[in-house]
């Protein structure tokens, strides 16, 4: 499936789902020995929804003097203009649960790019203000995951490899179903690597690699949270059908009380037309004379 025809943030919503159900794996692969008991996430909202991180892993309890914060952040590519929101939050939450936080940024793809960013700098005249934020390449830790080291990562192999096979998804598929975890989190491993094998694999190999498992994958979280909101644009829509329809009416009915019966062609074209209109349109038709002088001032009327 062409990466333009992926559903919006498939990869960043399926890797931040891969790290919520085995966070003790992201700091293994980024080397820092710590207790999983002590792993905990933070409520990561800043009161802005623009200012929402990846995630934001509290280590060591509060009574604990080396206790600390990790701000994770993933980008497929190298994109510098995300670097500004990023120092904000980590100060900001920094202030917030009152501890170190350190910014961990994970490059989850090489791709044709040679310069992965692990600092960001304001020059202005001869003053510089430099921040520095610690990177992993996640495809120069590919063997580690093979390995067994990182298995519970399996799902991200496919983003190690420029061009991906159908071995590599047979090798992520054999990894999970070898691990040791519960069917919850073996479910929630398959799912994601079901879903970030759509950025190089057509649905059609997925579902044939991953056709025993098909049945469970519909228990994963990250599907049935997108079940939920195609649930809410739904309803949404329906809303919006809704506020329209009633637009229709109002603007047809107050036509009907001013002018007395519309010529077919009149109620098609309000049929056809946004609340919006119909409320602009509504105004017009209190001002006109007749039906002729509400479709003059009305005829140019942006839809």
């Amino acid at each position: 499936m062409p990466e333009g025809l992926l559903p919006p943030g498939i990869i960043d919503r399926s890797v931040k789902a891969l790290f919520r159900e085995v966070p003790e794996a992201f700091f293994r692969l980024a080397g820092v020995p710590v207790d999983p008991a002590s792993i905990r996430f933070e409520d990561v909202t800043l009161h802005l929804p623009e200012l929402r991180a990846d995630h934001v892993l509290l280590v060591g309890s509060e009574q604990d003097p080396t206790r600390y914060a990790i701000h994770l952040e993933y980008q497929l590519q190298p994109d510098r203009s995300q670097m500004p929101d990023w120092i904000f939050k980590t100060a900001a939450l920094a202030r917030r649960i009152n501890r170190p936080v350190i910014l961990v940024v994970v490059y989850l793809t090489r791709g044709r790019y040679r310069r992965f960013p692990r600092s960001y700098s304001i020059n202005a005249g001869r003053l510089t203000n430099e921040f520095r934020f610690h990177t992993i390449h996640l495809w120069e830790h590919a063997e580690r995951i093979r390995s067994g080291e990182l298995a519970e990562l399996a799902p991200l192999l496919v983003l190690c490899e420029d061009k991906p096979t159908d071995q590599t998804l047979r090798e992520e598929r054999g990894l999970i179903l070898a691990l040791n975890v519960s069917r919850r989190v073996r479910v929630e491993l398959l799912a994601v690597a079901f879903t970030v094998g759509l950025r190089s694999f057509s649905r059609d190999v997925l579902e044939t690699l991953f056709r025993e498992e098909l049945q469970m994958l519909k228990e994963a979280s990250i599907i049935q949270e997108w079940i939920q909101e195609g649930e809410a644009r739904g309803e949404a829509r329906g809303e919006a059908r809704g506020r329209e329809a009633a637009a229709r009416e109002m603007l047809l009915g107050v036509l009907q009380q001013q002018f007395g019966i519309l010529p077919d062609a009149v109620v098609a074209r309000v049929n056809e037309e946004t609340a919006e209109w119909c409320r602009n349109a509504l105004a017009e038709a209190l001002a006109a004379g007749s039906l002729d002088d509400w479709l003059l001032r009305t005829r140019d009327q942006p839809e």
